[in-house]
């Protein structure tokens, strides 16, 4: 029969997932660039494309270089256009309930540091209980590496091998792709960002109810917990 672990032991465990691997710090420091000053951005990149002569095009470029080179953090209005870019056009509550999140110094917009420590939160939860809007769209934005507003197979495997393992893999694919991982694009089965969100909200209800205090809570309840995923032998 196997024993509890110790509760050293867990904090060691905890302290491991929290850790984050170098391809990881690579991919979100990109997203943390991608997401500042997105509003604005995204903005002058849609007045250039209507410009109507050279000289308003030249004009909107050096606002859009001024824009880049500013340093900048993340606002309610870069998260809310890039939502809605995704498809997923949010409420006010809920873009402040992503700034809330991750806003370590209660300033109202978040730097580089509030979203490290949020990813940091939620790899390494394991009650179902971590908060996670804003973790989610991270996620989502460091698997789609080429930028489409979708991710693929392709794209997930290689960050969840390295940090779950091939244990892990099979099972952390289905969740979110689906059992048979279907073809819907050029670099394996591909899923927009609410089909994204659909899945990863449905695997945090599962790690809930498999974790101790989900158990404890159906237990009372009455409830019969949802199955966890398995791999295929």
């Amino acid at each position: 029969m196997a024993t509890a672990a110790k509760p050293s032991e867990k904090k060691q465990e905890l302290e491991e997932l929290r850790k984050i691997k170098p391809h990881e710090e690579r991919a979100l420091r990109r997203v943390y660039a991608k997401l500042s000053n997105y509003a604005a951005r995204s903005k002058l990149e849609r007045e250039i494309e209507k410009a109507p002569n050279e000289a308003r095009e030249a004009e909107l470029m050096e606002q859009l270089a001024a824009v880049n080179a500013q340093k900048s953090k993340i606002t309610t209005l870069d998260l809310s256009e890039m939502l809605r870019s995704l498809g997923r056009p949010s409420t006010k509550r809920y873009i402040w309930d992503m700034i809330w999140e991750a806003d370590e110094t209660i300033s109202g917009s978040l730097d580089y540091d509030d979203i490290k420590v949020c990813f940091q939160r939620n790899i390494s939860d394991r009650s179902g209980l971590e908060p996670s809007k804003l973790y989610n769209l991270i996620q989502f934005m460091i698997f789609d590496s080429n930028e489409n507003g979708r991710v693929s197979v392709d794209e997930t495997m290689a960050f969840l091998h390295a940090r779950y393992g091939r244990g892990e893999l099979d099972i952390r694919l289905k969740s979110l792709f689906g059992q048979d991982m279907t073809e819907t694009g050029g670099e394996g089965g591909e899923i927009d960002f609410l089909t994204y969100l659909e899945s990863v909200n449905r695997a945090q209800i599962e790690m809930y109810e498999n974790s101790e205090q989900g158990q404890a809570a159906l237990a009372k309840s009455g409830k019969v917990p949802t199955p966890a995923p398995t791999a295929k032998k």
